[in-house]
């Protein structure tokens, strides 16, 4: 486990080398420091949880020592290559110090969403690509193998589009998200609608999220009732 755990940690940090040492990290709002300092360690937290997941499930016993990988030998990688950039700007990254915190700060939320991105990105590709291959192989596994991944990944796209397209006006939080599903149905009072095609295109995503959901379900039942019935007889 540890070697392929060291393969993507040290694809990660080839990856946050050429954005935090070739790119300002100034420009675009510090956009390459960002996704180098935040992004790359969230890419690489949700592959080494998709790399553990199947020993986990199967219960197999593991040697944590490939932890050290992404929770040691990452951050710091990370904070020697964002060195550079800061002690080329110091005043916008307000200090040395500063710019070095607010690099380990991404470098911890990175790791900590990592989750997130496995569980609503990477596990349902996996599960896909599974499914795949066991058409592939020439199985036939049960459409819920392919329904419920792309409804999850119609999903994150279906909530990526709302968030652009719609902005309510003055308005944060609970109540916000309220009326942002209520301008998704079709009710725009009291929000801005930033771009009218990314308006439909969440709700044709959020209808195609719904109705794979609603077809694994179906067809799962309509499964189990064929199980029962025969059994019944």
């Amino acid at each position: 486990m540890a070697l392929p755990v060291a393969a993507i940690v040290l694809a990660g940090l080839v990856v946050a080398a050429v954005l935090l040492l070739f790119f300002d990290p100034s420009a675009n709002d510090g956009a390459a420091s960002i996704i180098g300092a935040g992004g790359v360690p969230l890419a690489v937290s949700a592959l080494t949880i998709q790399m553990v997941f199947p020993a986990v499930q199967a219960k197999t016993r593991l040697r944590r020592s490939f932890l050290w990988w992404p929770l040691g030998v990452l951050p710091v990688g990370i904070l020697a290559l964002s060195v550079p950039g800061i002690l080329r700007d110091p005043e916008y990254f307000e200090g040395v110090v500063g710019g070095l915190g607010a690099t380990l700060f991404l470098v911890v939320i990175g790791l900590l969403l990592g989750a997130v991105a496995w569980f609503f990105v990477v596990l349902p590709v996996a599960l896909l690509v599974t499914a795949v291959g066991r058409v592939l192989r020439g199985e036939r596994p049960a459409a819920a193998w392919f329904l419920v991944p792309l409804g999850a990944l119609a999903l994150d796209v279906a909530i990526m589009l709302s968030a652009t397209a719609v902005d309510p006006v003055g308005v944060r939080g609970r109540a916000g998200g309220v009326r942002t599903v209520l301008a998704i149905l079709g009710a725009t009072d009291g929000v801005r609608v930033e771009s009218e095609p990314a308006l439909w295109s969440a709700r044709a995503f959020w209808l195609v999220a719904l109705g794979c959901f609603a077809g694994a379900w179906w067809t799962a039942r309509r499964a189990a009732r064929t199980t029962v019935a025969p059994d019944a007889e």
